[in-house]
């Protein structure tokens, strides 16, 4: 009877080793595969918050004029070019400057570097936005409201 005994406990302490190594390794490979889901979210993250940053301001000329001050910041890994500038006017229309009167575009701009551009623009317009190439594609920044 104490042989019997004896190999039931035996049998017992095999099956807590067996599951205790089963235990870690679900838990070595859950952490593995939760690292490697916040890993992937974080390079998203990292990848959207490249952009093109805008700083503006702007004084009336005259009753019809207004002068754009656009300070640019390159947040991008890679050099910018920015091509032209945009007005949305009154009516929710969307209007390129004309590059005579638009000073600092086109321009490159370097990962981190800042570009200054100053356009004069219509008083009726609402916000300006920039067209600019980064990493071979077109892209636009958001409207930044004129006050």
């Amino acid at each position: 009877m104490r042989a019997a005994k004896r190999a039931a406990l035996s049998r017992r302490g095999l099956s807590s080793l067996i599951a205790t190594v089963v235990l870690i390794s679900a838990t070595i490979v859950g952490g593995l595969a939760v690292y490697n889901y916040f890993q992937k979210s974080m390079d998203t993250v990292a990848a959207t918050s490249a952009t093109l940053a805008l700083s503006v301001r702007s004084e009336y000329l005259n009753a019809d004029t207004r002068l754009v001050f656009i300070e640019a910041t390159n947040l991008y890994d890679v050099p910018v070019n920015i091509t032209s500038v945009y007005v949305v006017d009154g009516n929710g229309g969307h209007v390129q400057v004309p590059a005579g009167s638009v000073r600092g575009a086109p321009v490159t701009v370097e990962p981190g570097a800042k570009a200054t551009i100053i356009a004069a623009v219509p008083s009726s317009a609402t916000a300006v936005y920039l067209v600019y190439q980064a990493d071979g594609k077109i892209l636009y920044t958001e409207p930044a409201p004129l006050r």
